[in-house]
């Protein structure tokens, strides 16, 4: 960083600056916020969860999805 003499200028930088801090922890509060939302929806979900009508079928489907690294499997209850 340069040491300028001229008050003006480094009063204009460390506005600058200012700004772009407060810009970066605006967005990690949003982001924050968002997983945030995201988490209660899920204990949301958890607690209550979908109840199938008395009379309803219910299947499993498994699907498998394999990459070089690692291999995964979902498994869906499905109420019809």
């Amino acid at each position: 960083m340069e040491c300028n003499n001229d008050p003006a200028k480094n009063l204009e930088q460390l506005l600058g600056s200012l700004i772009k801090m407060v810009g970066k922890t605006n967005e990690q509060v949003s982001n924050l916020h968002k997983r945030i939302n995201q988490l209660e929806w899920i204990l949301h979900e958890m607690e209550l969860p979908a109840k199938p009508p008395e009379n309803a079928k219910t299947f499993f489907l498994t699907t498998s999805q394999c990459s070089q690294n690692s291999s995964k499997q979902n498994r869906f209850n499905i109420s019809i």
